[in-house]
Formats: structure tokens, sequence, C-alpha cells
């Protein structure tokens, strides 16, 4: 699955879906093979209560993972499923959770994970010029103010 540039996880309301994304991305960030910084990886939900979640969740367990004295080893269970799928000890999951987590706090604003309409409008804006856009170009979210212009 690492060796892939794009993933879907597509299933049921409290199927695991937030877990196995979570995994996956911290998967990402402490795979010394992968060489991926946070801010070269962007997760994608429908939903900006999704993406806080999402968010979260990753701070946390990455808080958790690395600290596990500190949360009684309340994620000991990810901290295995890391270390086996990595083939390296839990302490080193444990320190990489660690930096990890230092460096994602420290540069916050490039931690991309939001929603398919937030990453349009950041790509919309990347190429205002090309698409001929005026640079402070306003979204409209009040469907009767478009139906009036």
């Amino acid at each position: 699955m690492h060796n892939k540039p794009f993933n879907i996880v597509n299933a049921s309301a409290g199927s695991g879906k937030t877990y196995r994304l979570v995994k996956e991305y911290i998967l990402l960030l402490i795979d010394t093979n992968n060489n991926r910084s946070f801010a070269n990886i962007i997760a994608m939900t429908f939903t900006n209560k999704a993406a806080i979640e999402m968010k979260e969740r990753i701070i946390s367990s990455l808080d958790k993972i690395s600290s596990p004295v500190l949360y009684d080893n309340k994620l000991s269970y990810l901290t295995e499923e890391l270390s086996e799928e990595l083939n390296c000890s839990k302490g080193t999951i444990e320190s990489r959770c660690q930096k990890v987590l230092m460096n994602i706090l420290h540069q916050y604003e490039d931690f991309n994970v939001m929603t398919i309409d937030k990453f349009n409008l950041r790509l919309i804006r990347s190429f205002g010029r090309e698409l001929n856009l005026v640079h402070d170009f306003d979204v409209i979210m009040d469907q009767n103010e478009v139906l009036e212009k």
C-alpha cells in the first residue's frame, strides 16, 4: 500500500475508516524509507467536522504513542502494528512519533488535512493568474445571492 501515491478508503460509518487513515498517515510520516514530510502529504475528507476530527486524532495518536507511560500505554496496539509494519522496535516508533509531532506543532500551517472544497479553493487560488482571476476573489456560499446575480 505504501508504494501507491494515492489511496482511497471507502467504507460504512463505524467501520474504522478514521483509525485506518490515521494509521496510514502516521506510517507515511515515520517510515524512513518514504522520506516524506507531513507538508508533502494531504488527507482530504468531505466535511469540516471530519477534517478537524482527523487532525485531532493524528495529533492525539502521535502524542499517545510517543508518551506511552504518560497515557498508560493506551495506544500500545497501534504502536505494535506500526512496529510490525515497519519492522522496527517500539522504542523507535515512539521516538519517531515524538519527532514528527514536534515538527507538526512547530509548522502546523503545513499540516494538510482538509476538505475537498478547501483543497480545490487552494488549487484555484494558486493558479489564479493563469485562470485570469482577480487575486482577492471571494467564494459565495449563499445560494440566494448567487441566484440573484
